[in-house]
């Protein structure tokens, strides 16, 4: 029984990385989106300058 309990604490600390690498993709994918946004707006702009 105990090593049942050891291996499935082992299970749940991978998941956790897991879950937090998952977090930090999620959050740098965010952020890429919006300077992905604010380069277009930007483009826009320079492209509207120049008619």
């Amino acid at each position: 029984m105990r090593r049942y309990a050891e291996e499935e604490i082992v299970k749940v600390q991978k998941n956790i990385g897991t879950d937090n690498a998952v977090k930090q993709l999620r959050e740098e994918l965010d952020q890429l989106k919006q300077q992905n946004q604010e380069l277009r707006s930007r483009l826009e702009n320079l492209e509207a300058k120049s008619k």
